[in-house]
């Protein structure tokens, strides 16, 4: 998936009222790049109706070119995201 088709995806669970979007996540180790849509924990989850909500979206995995082109889109809009860094010693 290019970085627009990523990107209209982010926008599109950004829009979803079953689920609050909270932000973006990187995680990145060695030349590996795996992007998580992450939702406000427990906002969707109700005692009457907790069987209903939609699972998480599922992990993408990216190459560098798509990882610059996708932060550099998110940056421009202003879409929240973090990055961690996998080092294992």
């Amino acid at each position: 998936m290019d970085a627009q088709a990523l990107y209209h995806k982010i926008r599109t669970e950004e829009k979803r009222e079953d689920k609050p979007f909270d932000y973006v996540e990187f995680n990145k180790r060695d030349s590996h790049i795996v992007m998580n849509i992450v939702y406000q924990t427990n906002a969707y989850i109700s005692s009457d109706d907790h069987h209903t909500y939609r699972h998480d979206t599922d992990p993408e995995i990216l190459n560098e070119e798509t990882y610059d082109q996708l932060k550099s889109l998110l940056i421009e809009r202003g879409i929240r995201f973090i990055e961690r860094v996998d080092e294992f010693i």
